[in-house]
């Protein structure tokens, strides 16, 4: 019983430190903090379409969006990357739903450690651009754009190897020291 009190409690918490900081995008919100922020947006606005429409759900957007951006932008410092990522499309999520991870801690990434993430996003920052300079959607393969996103297969394991070499080498360089 104490865990349900629990989760509701940080559910609350967490909307009340969402629109408490609701300008503030500095600092870390955490993956609980985030999730369960996210989680009563879609509840409200589930509920608010229910009783008032989609003019209702425009109202609670415009009410919610400059708390869910401050959120994001602090849940973004949280997994060691700038507020600027919550623009990139699809990355973005991946990075919200990141655990803070010892390559996110680790103050000046390495070389092979920045390759590895710019070789992960390749493909989804082509299909974006391409998407943006074709028209259409950047997931629709007639126009091209999906074809890059294919590429993930590729490029996310050779990403995450680079990556995974980087934290070694920096882990070890910290251990000698």
């Amino acid at each position: 019983m104490s865990n349900n009190n629990r989760n509701s409690a940080d559910l609350i918490n967490a909307v009340k430190d969402a629109f408490s900081r609701f300008i503030d995008f500095a600092g870390v919100s955490t993956r609980p903090q985030y999730w369960y922020y996210i989680l009563a947006i879609v509840l409200a606005s589930a509920v608010v379409g229910i009783a008032f429409g989609e003019n209702g759900q425009n109202a609670l957007t415009l009410i919610t969006l400059l708390p869910t951006i401050a959120v994001s932008v602090r849940r973004m410092h949280d997994v060691g990357k700038s507020g600027w990522f919550v623009l990139i499309p699809i990355y973005n999520i991946v990075l919200l739903a990141s655990p803070t991870t010892v390559a996110a801690t680790v103050r000046k990434k390495s070389f092979l450690v920045r390759t590895g993430q710019l070789v992960v996003v390749s493909p989804i920052i082509g299909a974006f651009l391409y998407s943006l300079i074709a028209g259409g959607s950047m997931f629709n393969e007639s126009t091209g754009g999906g074809a890059f996103i294919w590429g993930l297969f590729i490029t996310v394991p050779i990403g995450l190897i680079l990556i995974a070499l980087g934290v070694t080498v920096e882990l070890t360089k910290r251990s000698k020291s």
